[in-house]
């Protein structure tokens, strides 16, 4: 997936490149329904310019339903870990990512950007799994849970951890025996996020193999 997202970009900035001198941008379609000042924000999520980008981020995660088209596009910036620096007058200068930016804005679009989220949770690029997983944490909705429990047997060590992260933080008791049995992962970190979200749900059916875990030597 990596490979035709990054095309596609490529072709977007050579397009709004060659016809920049008729106002024309790739990310019309996108945004032909929008007022205009929503628009620009939205164009600006093509651009070459990192700052721009992140506070382009920062201006449609206040937009609410009014970004659902946009919400894919957001997601697709999920495994970009570009740092950019912010200079701010009233405050010292800012160290963010496009990444970073982009969990916080679908955090804040909140349900709207649920069941995009959960799509993304079987995309084929890791980074985008694990984002996926821990905004959809963040964000809290009962309806991540059982696409979240599909994937606690992912291949990536990273990933199961951040879905273990968010079961507890859903607090859903659909999760406490595919927790327990992720108390036998074989990467520690992985265990020891299933024993922390087993931990939220205070379920007491998870007393016994916690303390099992405890008197495992080898499971540390």
């Amino acid at each position: 997936m990596f490979y035709w997202r990054t095309f596609l970009l490529l072709i977007v900035f050579v397009v709004n490149f060659v016809f920049i001198n008729q106002s024309f941008s790739s990310s019309d379609v996108l945004t032909s329904n929008f007022p205009q000042g929503e628009k620009k924000q939205i164009q600006e999520l093509f651009s070459e310019d990192n700052v721009k980008r992140v506070r382009a981020l920062r201006k449609i995660s206040e937009m609410g339903e009014n970004a659902i088209p946009v919400i894919p596009t957001i997601i697709d910036l999920l495994d970009e870990n570009t740092f950019v620096l912010l200079e701010n007058d009233d405050k010292l200068n800012e160290t963010t990512s496009i990444e970073k930016e982009a969990k916080l804005a679908l955090v804040k679009i909140g349900k709207p950007a649920v069941n995009p989220l959960i799509k993304a949770l079987k995309d084929e690029d890791v980074l985008i799994r694990r984002n996926a997983a821990e905004v959809l944490g963040l964000i809290g909705s009962v309806s991540a849970v059982e696409p979240l429990i599909a994937i606690l047997k992912d291949t990536d060590d990273n990933v199961r951890e951040k879905v273990a992260e968010s079961l507890g933080k859903i607090k859903d008791k659909r999760a406490i025996y595919p927790l327990i049995e992720t108390l036998s992962d074989n990467n520690p970190n992985v265990r020891k996020s299933a024993a922390f979200a087993l931990g939220e749900l205070g379920d007491p059916k998870a007393i016994d193999p916690l303390i099992s875990l405890l008197r495992d030597k080898n499971r540390k």
